[in-house]
């Protein structure tokens, strides 16, 4: 697979926003916050096998709501994340 996004080699502090932007541009928008003050980590790997396109998504330290969150506008989500 191939790495399509990746927080590795981004500052700390701005991991969890970068991922936040990368998922709201590209994926959809949902309510998303770390679950405590580790480090947080994300990676999108792909792949194209035969016509089909999978995606393998890895994440350390995200929380998100269990129920089907509505739209929510930008100003209403969380913007920090240690």
């Amino acid at each position: 697979m191939q790495t399509l996004f990746s927080t590795e080699g981004v500052l700390e502090k701005d991991k969890f926003r970068l991922w936040r932007d990368v998922c709201e541009d590209r994926l959809v928008p949902m309510a998303q916050t770390c679950l405590n003050d580790e480090p947080f980590h994300a990676t999108i790997e792909g792949a194209s096998i035969g016509g089909l396109i999978f995606t393998k998504f890895a994440l350390r330290n995200l929380r998100r709501p269990r129920r089907r969150a509505r739209f929510a506008m930008k100003t209403t989500r969380p913007t920090t994340c240690s």
